[in-house]
């Protein structure tokens, strides 16, 4: 295959094809790459968010038992208080 019976335009248009695939196919393979890596940034973003949240939420529950456990004690210290004062009158 002889490029010297090839006219002009043909000899200027098929390196410019070619180059023109590559680019196509160098970024359409780029392209993906960014997209992959968005996803995986916008999933760790979200299992962050999500353990935020846990926590958060955690922390919420600790806060409402202990809330719950210094009303138990009150209870307790006054029953304990309600009982002995029962004690007593019963006694007398």
């Amino acid at each position: 295959m002889s490029f010297t019976r090839w006219p002009l335009t043909w000899k200027i248009c098929t390196p410019v094809f070619v180059i023109a695939i590559f680019t196509v196919a160098l970024a359409g393979i780029s392209l993906t790459s960014l997209k992959e890596a968005m996803l995986q940034e916008r999933l760790v973003k979200s299992v962050a968010s999500a353990a935020e949240n846990t926590r958060d939420t955690a922390d919420k529950v600790d806060a409402s038992a202990q809330e719950l456990t210094e009303n138990a004690v009150q209870l307790r210290g006054q029953v304990a208080t309600f009982l002995d004062e029962v004690r007593r009158r019963s006694a007398a």
